[in-house]
C-alpha cells in the first residue's frame, strides 16, 4: 500500500506532534507499507526503511515555526497543500493520511483525486485555539469547528491519540470507525555514563526533581515553579531540573525563578537531543508534569512511565487517560498540593519505590508491540493485516530499543 501522509509540522523536531508523526511512519513501514511524508521544509530527515521524505517548498526567511496557531503556518500550509497535490498528480496512492489541520487538505484532495483519507486527530482544534486566546465566537474558532466536522465525516477511518478524543469524533461522525492509538515513545535506552555525569553535575546527594518537554503556557510551569518555592522552604537541598524550552522561554523561566527566590535551586538545560532524554530521566529522583487543564495527553508521560521513576502530576484530564493513583501521585492543580506530593515522595523511600514499580508495570500497556497492533487495527478497513513478530521486531529496531 502506498500512503501519502500530510503533516503540517516541522518533522522531525523533538516535540509532541512531530514525534507522534515519526512514530506513525515507523509503525506503518514496519507493517510493510510505503509512506511518502509531505511535511514542512523545517526539521530533520530521519532514515526509516520504507519512508520517503518530501519537503514542501521553503518560505524565504522562515526557519522556525512555533507550537500552536500562527501566521507563519499559513504560507507553509499553502505550500504543503500544493506539494501534496503535485505528488498525487505524479503518482498513484492508495490512501492519504492527514494529521491535524491537514485533514482539511485530505477532505479537499479526496474530492479532487477520489483517494480515501485517514484522519489522525491529535487535538480538538477549537479547544487548541481557545488555549491560545481565541474565544468560541471568534471567526477562526468557528471556521475550525465547521472544518472539523467535515473532515471527520469525510474520513474513511479516524485515529485519535488518546481516549478523551473519542467522544468528539463519534459525536461529529457517528458510525465512522474510530481507533485509539496511544503514542509510543521515540525509544532509546539511558546511557549510564551520561546519567552519572548529569547526576554529579546537578548534585549527587541532592533530591532531584525533573521536568522535560516544551515551555508552552499549557504545560503549567508557573504552577511547578511556585510549588518548587514551597519545596525549597521545607527541603532546601532539593533541585529542580527543567529540560526543554526555546532560549527566550528559558530566559523568561529564569526571571520567574529569580522572582520566586529559587534561581539557585533551578537548573535549565534548554533543548536536548531526543536520544539523551532517557539518560536525563534516569538521573532524576522524581519526574513531574504540571498541566492545569486540557485533554491532550503529554507525550512525556509515556517516557516517564518507561523510566520507572516516581511521577508527580496534576489530576487533570490530560493525565488521567494514562496515569492513575497506582503509578503516580496525582494532585490538585495548585502549588500547595503539588509541593505536598513532591515532599511526600522525596521523604518516603518506600512510597517512591512503590510508584516506580507501578510505573514500570503501567508502561507495558503502552509499549511498542501494543502501538503496532493499534496502528494495524486502524488500517484493517484498508486491508492491512495484523502485525507479525518480524514487524514488531522491525519497529523495535527502528526506535532503538534493541541492544
Amino acid at each position: 500500500m502506498r500512503i501519502l501522509m500530510l503533516a503540517p509540522e516541522p518533522v522531525y523536531t523533538p516535540r509532541g506532534t512531530p514525534i507522534a508523526v515519526l512514530n506513525r511512519c515507523r509503525a506503518l513501514t514496519a507493517l510493510g507499507q510505503q509512506v511518502d511524508l509531505v511535511t514542512y521544509p523545517i526539521g530533520e530527515d530521519v532514515a526509516v526503511p520504507g519512508l520517503r521524505w518530501v519537503r514542501a517548498p521553503r518560505v524565504p526567511g522562515l526557519r522556525r515555526v512555533k507550537i500552536g496557531p500562527s501566521l507563519a503556518k499559513l504560507p507553509l500550509d499553502a505550500l504543503l497543500l500544493w506539494e501534496a497535490a503535485r505528488q498525487l498528480r505524479r503518482s498513484r496512492y492508495d490512501v492519504i493520511h492527514t494529521v491535524e489541520e491537514a485533514g482539511a487538505f485530505g477532505w479537499l484532495l479526496h474530492a479532487i483525486f477520489r483517494v480515501p483519507y485517514v484522519h489522525d486527530v491529535h487535538s480538538d482544534l477549537p479547544t487548541v485555539l481557545g488555549d491560545y486566546g481565541y474565544g468560541p465566537r471568534h471567526p477562526l474558532t468557528m471556521l475550525a469547528r465547521w472544518l472539523e466536522r467535515r473532515i471527520l465525516t469525510g474520513a474513511k477511518v479516524i485515529i485519535v491519540n488518546f481516549p478523551g478524543l473519542v467522544p468528539l469524533a463519534t459525536a461529529q461522525a457517528p458510525g465512522k470507525p474510530v481507533h485509539v492509538i496511544n503514542c509510543s515513545p521515540v525509544g532509546g535506552r539511558p546511557d549510564p555514563e551520561l546519567s552519572d555525569e548529569l547526576r554529579a553535575s546537578w548534585g549527587k546527594e541532592r533530591p532531584l526533581i525533573l521536568y522535560t518537554g516544551s515551555f508552552e503556557p499549557y504545560q503549567g510551569l508557573p504552577l511547578l515553579l511556585e510549588a518548587m518555592a514551597l519545596v525549597q522552604d521545607a527541603l532546601p537541598q532539593a533541585r529542580l531540573v527543567l529540560v526543554g524550552g526555546r532560549p527566550d522561554q528559558v530566559a523568561e523561566v529564569t526571571r520567574q525563578t529569580e522572582r520566586l527566590g529559587i534561581a539557585e535551586a533551578t537548573i535549565c538545560t534548554g533543548l536536548r537531543p531526543p536520544q539523551e532524554i532517557p539518560s536525563y530521566l534516569a538521573a532524576a529522583d522524581v519526574l513531574v508534569s504540571s498541566r492545569r487543564d486540557g485533554i491532550n495527553t503529554p507525550l512525556k508521560v509515556y517516557d516517564y512511565l518507561r523510566a520507572g521513576k516516581p511521577i508527580v502530576a496534576t489530576r487533570t484530564a490530560s493525565h488521567l487517560d494514562v496515569l492513575n493513583d497506582q503509578c503516580a501521585m496525582l494532585t490538585e492543580p495548585t502549588p500547595q498540593a503539588f509541593a505536598a506530593a513532591l515532599l511526600a515522595v522525596l521523604g518516603d523511600p518506600a512510597l517512591a519505590d512503590k510508584l516506580s514499580r507501578a510505573s514500570n508495570e503501567r508502561a507495558e500497556d503502552f509499549g511498542v508491540s501494543a502501538f503496532l497492533r493499534q496502528t494495524a487495527a486502524s488500517y484493517q478497513e484498508l486491508g492491512v493485516p495484523a502485525p507479525s513478530e518480524q514487524a514488531v521486531r522491525s519497529l523495535l529496531e527502528s526506535v532503538g530499543e534493541l541492544t
